[in-house]
């Protein structure tokens, strides 16, 4: 829990404690946003001060200072923040139209000092699901917990996975492969550019707990739909037979996606 509304004199009577206890100016920051929380002084500042006592500084007042105070005060830092959790897309150019007062550097400064605001891209994710098949994701997870609860390790055993994947004909070299230790002295390394082929193969590999069962190359052309991915199915139950003795008798498992050909009737 840290310490609420902090005289500045008393953050730095700490800071001067803890240089003199031979922290280090990290150390010191990350005692004093532990204590204090980064709202009451930022990075930049802990690291000031903490240079200004190990030069020989003893006060821990501020220095006097002529001209006139500054204009972002604790009830404007307030507001740019409630501003940022409203909407957390705003431009700096928006905020400082909302803001006229202080100018766009200093509220840059706010928003990533004082504030600690870091503006970051949001993370892809595959598809939106909807509530339906957020409902289906949990009651398949409750199942797998229920089967392996009952089982154990054997219903692991049980299950057969499998995906489809795009083969290209030519796999290039990476950059990182294609480094070499050489002097400074040395002539530079010459790499010729090779064509790539834009040729590339579907292919559909299926494997459990043990390792590959199948992998089955579908021709160039080739629409995948129920038929072709029953036959595929097949050749996979022949797999089985071949490569794991006793698994059909006992069981099989077979987890996919709920691709259309993977969830027709015929399938």
């Amino acid at each position: 829990m840290s310490i609420q509304s902090p005289a500045k004199c008393e953050i730095r009577g700490g800071i001067c404690y803890l240089v003199w206890k031979g922290k280090t100016s990290v150390e010191v920051y990350n005692e004093v946003k532990t204590a204090y929380d980064n709202k009451a002084m930022n990075r930049m500042s802990v690291f000031k001060w903490c240079r200004e006592f190990k030069n020989g500084r003893t006060s821990v007042h501020g220095d006097q200072r002529s001209g006139r105070p500054s204009i972002v005060t604790n009830e404007i830092v307030e507001k740019i923040e409630n501003a940022l959790r409203d909407d957390r897309r705003l431009t700096v150019d928006e905020l400082s139209a909302m803001f006229p007062q202080i100018s766009r550097s200093l509220l840059h400064e706010t928003i990533t000092e004082t504030l600690g605001y870091r503006k970051l891209s949001a993370r892809w994710v595959p598809k939106q699901l909807t509530d339906q098949r957020k409902l289906n994701r949990v009651e398949a997870g409750q199942e797998f917990f229920r089967r392996y609860n009952l089982h154990g390790d054997e219903f692991l055993r049980s299950i057969v996975t499998g995906n489809k994947t795009w083969v290209a004909h030519y796999t290039p070299e990476t950059k990182r492969k294609f480094q070499q230790w050489r002097h400074t002295s040395s002539s530079s390394a010459k790499k010729f550019q090779t064509t790539i082929s834009a040729k590339k193969i579907m292919a559909f590999v299926f494997w459990d707990c043990q390792g590959i069962l199948l992998i089955e190359y579908i021709p160039q052309g080739k629409t995948i739909k129920s038929a072709r991915y029953c036959e595929t199915l097949k050749k996979l139950r022949r797999a089985i037979q071949n490569k794991r003795k006793g698994m059909l008798t006992k069981g099989v498992c077979l987890l996919h996606d709920n691709a259309r050909p993977h969830t027709a009737n015929a399938t």
